[in-house]
């Protein structure tokens, strides 16, 4: 039995129980109706976590999608400076590798 089924099971005790309160008052149903209460918040709650971890979830994407694009403007960079032995007239891409040499030391 997946998990979604399990929940899927939940709902349906909610909605038996809700018939049993439409024709029974006694003692019995009283306790479903906490019983149905309760099992109400758990699946609220529990679609909130689901809602969350979807959100989670894609967030997750875009940070992985953005740190895949700057490691592949970094490889770029570091490609250029090494086709060049690192020199240019403006010392640019000398500091560029003092950056990188600091950063691979940290």
């Amino acid at each position: 039995m997946s998990y979604a089924e399990k929940w899927g099971f939940a709902k349906q005790a909610i909605e038996e129980i809700e018939n049993i309160e439409r024709v029974d008052t006694s003692k019995e149903a009283e306790r479903l109706s906490t019983l149905k209460q309760r099992l109400d918040r758990l699946t609220q709650l529990h679609e909130k976590v689901s809602e969350k971890e979807e959100v989670l979830h894609l967030q997750h994407i875009a940070l992985l999608t953005e740190r895949n694009l700057y490691l592949q403007k970094w490889r770029m960079i570091e490609k250029l400076g090494q086709d060049q032995d690192w020199q240019d007239e403006t010392g640019i891409l000398q500091k560029i590798r003092q950056l990188i040499e600091e950063y691979q030391n940290h």
